[in-house]
């Protein structure tokens, strides 16, 4: 990617991120507001699951979202040290080597279980 093209996304993702009126959502929103900044992102309103996991699974199960997926919903989740290894067990070195159409299937199944997860959450906050 291009240094051009790196400061174009991260200006838009500044823009995503900064903007209240839009609901970001993480899991350890700790470590991933430590690595935004790196890139001068700051994040605002969010939720993060994680934190709502401590609340109301403290002792049912592991906090990783792998767990609490299989957990609450019966399916397993992709883990991340699955994606680094290709079918010729090469490990990449990092997500950047990871080929584009792995990575993004990696990513969208990673958010749509994440949102899932958090509407589950939200609802255990609401019942009485």
């Amino acid at each position: 990617m291009s240094n051009k093209d790196q400061t174009k996304i991260l200006k838009e993702l500044n823009l995503l991120c900064e903007d209240p009126s839009i609901l970001k959502i993480f899991h350890n929103a700790k470590y991933d507001s430590v690595i935004l900044k790196r890139f001068l992102v700051n994040t605002v309103s969010f939720q993060d699951t994680l934190l709502m996991s401590f609340f109301i699974n403290n002792g049912l199960t592991k906090h990783n979202l792998e767990d609490l997926y299989y957990y609450y919903f019966g399916e397993e989740k992709e883990k991340f040290k699955d994606v680094i290894k290709n079918e010729s067990k090469r490990n990449y070195k990092d997500f950047s080597e990871v080929p584009l159409q792995a990575a993004t299937n990696y990513a969208a199944h990673d958010a749509m279980q994440l949102i899932n997860y958090m509407k589950h959450c939200n609802n255990k906050f609401q019942k009485p």
